[in-house]
């Protein structure tokens, strides 16, 4: 489904440099990474991320929620998202704005496809 790609899709597009395999992930866990999404005709929309140690992920977006996992390979962090359909969805994408994320940090960046971001890791779940 578009949605639940786009939730992927998300997730991964958070950097634009690169991270050695150990950069520390550790303030993804127990919390909430937000995106407030804005798309190019106006749309608006939300999409969360929990991330946790396990290498699991959970994304949502409205009253979808998908399971995942995620692991670094390297200078990247691969998501695999499970669509409804059982397909697998493997994407890979820069850690860099990862390394060291806290809650209470925000940043913001456009998608290719002139989608706005703005990101914020909230305190809790």
């Amino acid at each position: 489904m578009k949605i639940l790609r786009t939730l992927a899709v998300l997730s991964l597009a958070l950097g634009a440099g690169c991270a050695p395999q150990s950069a520390d992930f550790s303030g993804l866990f127990e919390n909430t990474l937000v995106w407030h999404v804005t798309r190019p005709d106006g749309a608006q929309q939300t999409s969360t991320f929990l991330y946790n140690e396990d290498g699991t992920v959970t994304a949502s977006q409205g009253d979808v929620t998908v399971p995942g996992t995620w692991a670094v390979k390297g200078d990247l962090i691969c998501v695999t998202v499970s669509e409804p359909d059982g397909t697998l969805e493997d994407l890979c994408s820069p850690t860099a704005d990862l390394d060291g994320v806290r809650p209470g940090d925000t940043w913001e960046f456009l998608l290719r496809e002139k989608i706005t971001i703005k990101a914020e890791l909230v305190a809790g779940r």
